[in-house]
């Protein structure tokens, strides 16, 4: 049993894998490298765009220890509040958020 990016692993001798992946209890019939592979990796990055409910939150400045993002209800509007959190606070933020692609913010510019 070994724990890699939130991911919690314990594997028998048949190859059967029990993954439990934020909070959830996933079960697939792989080897053990393959198992750690399953897990979603997201990597924090400027000018992100996540959508959480019906705001949308862009990460302005990334350091190691503190993101600042700006909160806005539309993308096509510029006005929103700026907010200078913890890394592990934002972190808890996007438990409920999911990344926009590029294809899905371009559609929110034009709807």
């Amino acid at each position: 049993m070994f724990r890699r990016n939130r991911v919690l692993a314990r594997f028998a001798p048949n190859d059967f894998a029990s993954i439990i992946y934020n909070g959830r209890l996933e079960k697939h019939d792989v080897s053990p490298f393959q198992a750690t592979a399953m897990a979603k990796k997201i990597k924090l990055q400027q000018d992100q765009v996540w959508k959480r409910g019906e705001e949308y939150l862009r990460i302005l400045h990334l350091e190691r220890l503190e993101v600042e993002y700006k909160s806005v209800k539309s993308l096509t509007t510029r006005a929103g509040t700026r907010h200078h959190v913890s890394k592990k606070d934002f972190c808890r933020l996007l438990k409920t958020a999911h990344l926009m692609t590029l294809e899905e913010i371009q559609k929110s510019w034009y709807h």
